[in-house]
């Protein structure tokens, strides 16, 4: 895996240290819960691209519903989430 977070940006400029080791965590370890969290990250600063943006424009068949919540209970989980290679690649869709 080659995953260069290093021209990542928000709208405040580059991407928070924190956000990028929450990509590699996820990356590592793909869990439902993670990917909930960084796919909301922007990623692509320019155009606010967020993470679960760039993984539709690589994917176009990947889910574009997330969890759903009644009050504080998560009453549909996602359907699928992204495998480390599609996170690379999603990066590299947003960056350039």
């Amino acid at each position: 895996m080659r995953l260069n977070l290093d021209l990542a940006k928000n709208v405040f400029g580059n991407m928070p240290p924190e956000y990028k080791r929450e990509i590699v965590r996820y990356c590592y370890k793909p869990t439902e819960k993670q990917w909930d969290i960084i796919a909301h990250y922007i990623v692509g600063g320019r155009d606010l691209v967020t993470l679960w943006q760039a993984v539709i424009a690589v994917n176009p068949g990947f889910p574009r519903t997330g969890r759903c919540y009644k009050g504080n209970r998560i009453f549909k989980k996602w359907a699928s989430i992204p495998a480390a290679e599609e996170i690379e690649q999603a990066i590299n869709y947003a960056t350039h």
